[in-house]
């Protein structure tokens, strides 16, 4: 299918950090609650980049960052939806 063939892939390391987000996310949501999970993946996502910024081997990328947090976004946003229902 052409419409198949023309979809972005999304790049190994952006789904990395997508998915470490989400788990970072997790963990602190269940530990913590959600805001201070979320401001735990958030501040891992700027450290590691800060990290990456000033290891001589890696490349810092304002977008791995990015999509860090919307990884723990994804997983952040159903509990924010679900509590304000209640």
């Amino acid at each position: 299918m052409k419409i198949i063939e023309n979809l972005p892939v999304l790049a190994h390391d952006k789904a990395n950090h997508f998915v470490y987000g989400a788990f970072i996310a997790s963990i602190g949501i269940v530990l913590f609650g959600t805001l201070i999970g979320m401001a735990l993946c958030v501040i891992l996502a700027v450290l590691k980049e800060v990290y990456d910024h000033w290891h001589p081997n890696h490349q810092a990328d304002l977008f791995d960052a990015l999509w860090t947090v919307l990884g723990g976004f994804v997983v952040m946003l159903p509990l924010v939806a679900n509590l304000s229902f209640k």
